[in-house]
């Protein structure tokens, strides 16, 4: 699979981003340990001048790691699938070896601390004094060890493909009738109240973000529970109204144009409610260290991740009230 462009590509991606972040990080310890902001001594003002191809280095770097997690989605999704026997989507291809869905839990779950750095980079950038310079240069460790720990496993699924190896694409994606109220984790037969969660939730969270702000803790912990009965009341609920074929679950042909893309609508709005609701909870952590009074970009996360949450639960809804209406 190593000569495959669409691979090489991302790997040449990968090591490049190793290596510019390898510098990185050197310059960043360096800043963490020795970083005086008051002082004006040689090695402060040395300091000083590294920050800014560092934090250049970094911004770009994790920018880059972001986008690559939907170009590797459209990788395992859409190209894939036409090298490998009988894979039609990501359910085939991640899982011809144990490699894939790790993979992108890994690429997921780094998301958030690189958008945490870029959130303290901004701030850092507003300020004249740079307040937050040692501090987010922290995140670049966790952020270096995600970085890597994703170029590994990017290795070892892709070198570990063997394209004669028939996937099981269909027989994981589909249930029989038989089975359509039986579904993998009590699907079936726990949907009716994991909707009844869902839609309570959503209407807490919505509450929260527009009438509670001088505790966003709280709207961070409804955010945690939103997002695993989301994806749990879209895959078992809500696909089969978008696929309009009540035994197909799978959770990764919405992402196709026949579906209008809809999947990048739906998983972005969620990562955009989490990641904004933890730039909410974050910024009264470092507030007393900045000059300029940000509350107006506050309220700005606060409505987009009210707006995403509202988008998310109207357009699941939207086709399933369609279907009910008009089709049955």
């Amino acid at each position: 699979m190593f000569a495959d462009h669409w691979i090489i590509a991302q790997l040449i991606g990968q090591i490049c981003s190793i290596f510019l972040f390898i510098i990185a990080l050197f310059t960043s310890m360096r800043i963490m340990y020795n970083w005086e902001a008051n002082s004006a001594s040689e090695l402060q003002i040395n300091l000083e001048r590294q920050t800014y191809l560092t934090s250049t280095i970094v911004r770009y770097v994790l920018i880059f790691q972001i986008v690559s997690m939907f170009v590797f989605i459209f990788t395992v999704n859409n190209h894939l699938p036409g090298l490998i026997r009988g894979a039609m989507c990501a359910s085939g291809t991640l899982t011809v070896n144990s490699y894939g869905y790790p993979l992108l839990f890994i690429k997921i779950m780094a998301i958030p601390f690189y958008a945490i750095y870029l959130f303290m980079e901004y701030l850092d950038q507003s300020e004249s004094e740079y307040p937050l310079t040692p501090s987010k240069f922290w995140l670049v460790i966790p952020s270096f060890c995600f970085l890597v720990t994703d170029f590994i496993f990017t290795l070892l699924y892709f070198g570990q493909i063997d394209p004669q190896v028939i996937a099981t694409c269909c027989s994981i994606s589909f249930t029989t009738n038989s089975d359509l109220n039986e579904n993998i984790l009590f699907g079936g037969q726990w949907i009716d109240k994991v909707l009844i969660l869902l839609y309570l939730i959503s209407v807490c969270l919505v509450a929260g973000l527009i009438l509670i702000k001088k505790y966003p803790v709280i709207n961070l912990i409804l955010s945690f529970l939103f997002i695993p009965v989301s994806v749990y009341s879209l895959k078992y609920h809500f696909v089969k109204f978008i696929y309009e074929l009540p035994s197909h679950n799978c959770l990764f042909d919405i992402f196709w144009s026949q579906y209008h893309y809809i999947g990048y609508i739906l998983f972005g709005s969620l990562l955009i409610v989490i990641i904004n609701i933890i730039f909410i909870n974050i910024y009264p952590l470092i507030q007393s260290k900045l000059q300029k009074n940000h509350d107006q970009l506050m309220e700005q996360f606060r409505f987009t991740a009210l707006f995403c949450t509202l988008l998310f639960v109207i357009i699941n809804s939207a086709y399933w009230l369609y279907w009910l209406i008009f089709r049955l």
